[in-house]
């Protein structure tokens, strides 16, 4: 039988309903926040600006997402962006914090291995740290023109952020097997945090499986607080 603690189990549900209601409200706040559109065009394959904004890979593509340098257009779009962007520095604590919760939560039911935890932990460390310095860059970025500072600048963009995502995708990876022995319907959070990953890692060579992956890891989000507010 495994080793059961309650009140460490109690810790971590509370962490996920924090954390959960952080990341709805903040969500809800970003959808009016961020640019619904690009100015231009996006990525080919991408729908959100935000997402192409964090994968563009030249001047180019930046000025096709946020307007051309010294233009009304691009101060409009950089302030929304960087408005988002300031804002995310918030939502990168509970999205990380979450899925922290969601792994001391099964530690302390005693259904998750403690070499398998730390790893957890420490992806979870790593996106906070990864997704700041994606934004540190997004928020250089909005308002740079051409330049070997912005070449360089978005070098280490793309850094940065495949970092962070793969983070998130190798955290829903991982948690798949143990969510998938959840003994009530927690379990079927593990079809999304799947599907989650092999989106992501789909775009290793497809890009736009990232942006399906973020998609549907909001649903795997959103489910595991559903269930944290029912359950201990």
């Amino acid at each position: 039988m495994p080793v059961v603690d309650v009140a460490a189990a109690r810790r971590a549900t509370w962490i996920l309903r924090i954390a959960g209601t952080v990341l709805l409200v903040l969500s809800v706040v970003a959808l009016a926040t961020f640019p619904a559109t690009p100015a231009r065009r996006n990525l080919p394959g991408f729908q959100s600006p935000i997402i192409g904004f964090e994968l563009a890979r030249t001047p180019e593509q930046v000025a096709d997402l946020l307007g051309d340098p010294g233009t009304p257009e691009r101060a409009e779009y950089a302030a929304r962006m960087d408005r988002g962007n300031r804002l995310d520095f918030v939502f990168m604590l509970a999205y990380a914090a979450f899925h922290a919760g969601i792994a001391l939560r099964l530690a302390a039911l005693g259904r998750l291995p403690r070499g398998v935890l730390i790893v957890l932990l420490v992806l979870a460390a790593d996106m906070v740290l990864f997704d700041g310095l994606e934004n540190r860059e997004l928020l250089f970025l909005s308002r740079a023109a051409p330049s070997p500072e912005m070449t360089a600048s978005l070098a280490r963009l793309h850094v940065f952020t495949l970092l962070k995502w793969y983070a998130i995708f190798g955290s829903a990876a991982l948690l798949v097997p143990f969510l998938w022995r959840e003994p009530d319907w927690l379990r079927w959070s593990a079809v999304l945090f799947g599907l989650t990953a092999l989106f992501g890692f789909l775009g290793l060579v497809h890009p736009p499986g990232i942006e399906w992956g973020a998609y549907v890891i909001a649903l795997a989000w959103l489910l595991t607080y559903v269930h944290a507010l029912r359950r201990v």
